[in-house]
């Protein structure tokens, strides 16, 4: 587990972040073959592919690239560890945004804003599950150049009591005080890297991501013909915004509809 970033970017392949988050959610027992029964498993209802047309194609097959032998004998490996040093993985959660949702949300703050508002969201249904005064660790990776998050975790949960332990430019730790027992959260200068939970979402998140840019490839294969497909990242978004604009325009797909305010 590690950052998503370093783990997929060395070879591009797919199966170097689904093999091992299969194997995690083989490993509580979920038994996946396609995208909308992964979109389940992490607490996401498929329904969230029918917010745009170029989602909401057939699913893709899972594993895309992984290999079937591999991941259960990753799963039994992982089942061993566990039991060997008492640990209870109790699963995994998301939240996908598509580009609409996205851009509404930010006309009422900035992106740091969003992504925290999505990321609490996902620790309220975490803590939601825990056993009554159970403490809880959450970790999010740094959102922007913020150093100091007590007043924005006091916004967020006014019913408790957001006590800073310490911030510094590279991490910033607080204890809130819920009724149903203390939360422990920490906001770390590249998380995904020094957090194996935080790297394990940070592999969900891309793998997630490149499942939904298969779907949109293969969408505008047939709204675009003859145009290479697109990573979706900066550069070669803008030439595939280019290449495509002219089928899109008569599609009736404009720019706004797929790219990001901000």
């Amino acid at each position: 587990m590690g950052d998503s970033k370093r783990v997929y970017g060395v070879s591009h392949d797919l199966a170097t972040l689904e093999g091992p988050l299969l194997a995690f959610l083989t490993c509580q027992g979920a038994r996946i073959t396609q995208l909308d029964e992964l979109l389940a498993a992490v607490g996401v209802d498929p329904a969230v592919r029918l917010a745009a047309p170029w989602y909401s194609g057939a699913p893709p097959a899972i594993p895309m690239r992984a290999r079937a032998s591999v991941i259960t004998a990753s799963a039994e490996r992982l089942r061993a560890a566990f039991l060997a040093h008492e640990i209870e993985f109790l699963g995994l959660v998301a939240d996908v945004m598509p580009e609409q949702r996205y851009n509404a949300a930010l006309g009422a703050g900035n992106k740091a804003e969003v992504l925290f508002a999505a990321g609490s969201g996902l620790f309220d249904r975490l803590a939601a599950g825990r056993r009554a005064g159970e403490a809880m660790n959450a970790v999010f990776d740094r959102q922007g150049g913020r150093h100091f998050y007590g007043p924005v975790l006091q916004r967020r949960w006014p019913e408790a009591f957001a006590c800073p332990l310490g911030e510094s430019p590279i991490r910033s730790d607080y204890r809130l005080h819920f009724p149903g027992g203390p939360a422990f959260v920490r906001f770390e200068v590249e998380a995904d890297g020094s957090s194996p939970q935080v790297g394990l979402a940070s592999m969900l998140a891309k793998c997630l991501r490149e499942m939904f840019m298969s779907l949109f490839n293969t969408h505008f294969a047939s709204v675009c013909p003859g145009v290479t497909p697109t990573a979706g990242y900066v550069e070669d978004g803008r030439r595939w915004l280019i290449e495509t604009r002219a089928a899109r325009t008569l599609a009736g797909v404009p720019d706004s509809d797929l790219v990001r305010l901000r």
